[in-house]
């Protein structure tokens, strides 16, 4: 293997998204996770956790930090697969997510 075949390796990174069974199907509820690994080793992970009853609670955590940084908030349906989303323990910030709705494509 040449220097550059191991320069690429070293280098690319892995993304992994864990969703809820029912996310396919328009479904906010249940456990979301991300995280990022290169070169085997974790570059950050993420996890949320949406409830019925419109809250959700996360942590995330980068290389190099001691401890998760713990976050969550609310969330709200606004119909056809979409959710209003603020988060309110750590940032105080807001955004909208569409899942897919279950239709067949």
């Amino acid at each position: 293997m040449d220097s550059s075949s191991i320069d690429k390796a070293s280098t690319m990174v892995v993304a992994t998204l864990t969703t809820p069974k029912k996310a396919a199907k328009g479904n906010l509820i249940g456990t979301w996770g991300f995280s990022a690994k290169a070169a085997g080793l974790t570059i950050t992970e993420m996890q949320m956790t949406m409830q019925t009853g419109g809250t959700w609670t996360g942590s995330m955590k980068s290389a190099g930090d001691d401890k998760a940084e713990q976050f969550g908030g609310t969330w709200v349906s606004q119909g056809g697969s979409t959710y209003h989303i603020n988060e309110t323990q750590s940032y105080n910030s807001e955004f909208d997510v569409t899942l897919p709705s279950g239709r067949q494509y």
